[in-house]
């Protein structure tokens, strides 16, 4: 990420040397791991891809106390899978809220498809993770598919503009609704230390 996008009382941001080292030590943890279909431990192939320039990573931030409390990761398409592929993480249990989890997921959705513009990415979660396929369901994201990869199954979810125009719709009109204070549905931070606005 480039800068900072605010959602009502989560804000993603760019990932700074530490927050860097924190997310590579989490791909040692099976649940995360799993999670993004690696064979195995991967914090070396995470620093790898890293290395190689085409990860978009933001750190996920409550604006009460500017805790961190996840990230969004996105992954450019493979040979495996032809398309961007991008997912959200809050790795501790007492962080996680399905109001967190969705306020950070549209805040790196309108990253990646009003600022980069990307037309299309898929979002996998385990078929036993019922509280995130929940989440996916009830932002309008459409499952396409049911795969096995590494011995687990997972059902990916499409993300496109047409689908992300309607979920961007429904916010707009929550906004207008019901204000944040904001003044907008999300908030750009445009400069260093990408200090959120009170809500």
């Amino acid at each position: 990420m480039q800068y900072g996008i605010q959602r009502r009382t989560i804000y993603v941001v760019p990932a700074l040397p530490e927050d860097l080292e924190w997310i590579f030590e989490l791909f040692e943890r099976r649940e995360i791991w799993e999670m993004f279909g690696f064979d195995g431990p991967g914090k070396e192939e995470m620093i790898r891809r890293h290395a190689s320039g085409n990860l978009v990573i933001g750190i996920a931030r409550r604006v009460a106390d500017r805790r961190r409390i996840g990230f969004g990761i996105l992954f450019p398409p493979t040979d495996h899978l032809g398309i961007w592929e991008y997912g959200v993480v809050i790795p501790e249990r007492e962080d996680r809220d399905a109001f967190s989890a969705i306020a950070a997921s549209d805040a790196m959705s309108h990253y990646v498809f009003d600022h980069l513009r990307i037309e299309a990415a898929i979002w996998r979660i385990r078929a036993d993770n019922r509280a995130s396929i929940a989440i996916a369901q009830r932002m309008g994201y459409r499952p396409f598919g049911t795969w096995e990869v590494g011995g687990h199954r997972f059902r990916f979810f499409r993300l496109n503009q047409e689908i992300w125009a309607k979920r961007r719709a429904k916010l707009d009109e929550g906004e207008a609704t019901r204000p944040s204070g904001l003044g907008s549905t999300f908030l750009t931070l445009s400069d260093p230390p990408f200090d959120p606005e009170p809500t």
